[in-house]
């Protein structure tokens, strides 16, 4: 009896971790997953281990991170610029067929290495497991810190 039960609750998490990988057809044909999804697998690494959904991707510059958001849209025409209140930047992309939005903006915590972060507002997304990404400079090309 134990047996089965064992059995059972196995299958379902077999089953489960099925339904959230990410097929190599899937990422292949659309650019943002190719670029979330490298190989399969969420870019860059854990931010920690007990929030492996934030992402953190070394990059050289702001701009590189932009470019690497670019990269992420297919239609550059449907980005729309949001002007807050604040000095910072905000970019809004919206995902057709994935039911939410990208936000690229450079509004990050003082003092850190990081430039710019992409939130990903999208229930699919997040279950293949990332809803952020940050980019962080690296230490070599930033010498005022």
């Amino acid at each position: 009896m134990i047996a089965l039960l064992i059995a059972i609750i196995m299958g379902s998490i077999m089953a489960y971790r099925r339904e959230n990988c990410i097929k190599p057809n899937e990422y292949e044909k659309d650019p943002m997953l190719r670029v979330l999804f490298t190989n399969g697998k969420p870019i860059g690494q854990s931010f920690s281990r007990f929030q492996p959904e934030k992402r953190m991707v070394r990059v050289g510059s702001y701009q590189e991170a932009y470019e690497i958001f670019l990269s992420m849209c297919t239609d550059k025409k449907k980005i729309i610029t949001v002007v807050p209140e604040a000095i910072h930047i905000c970019y809004l992309y919206p995902l057709c067929n994935k039911n939410g939005y990208l936000c690229f903006t450079d509004k990050v915590e003082s003092d850190t290495y990081e430039v710019a972060v992409v939130w990903v507002i999208s229930d699919s997304i997040a279950k293949m497991g990332v809803r952020e990404v940050h980019f962080v400079e690296t230490i070599k090309n930033n010498p005022h810190k």
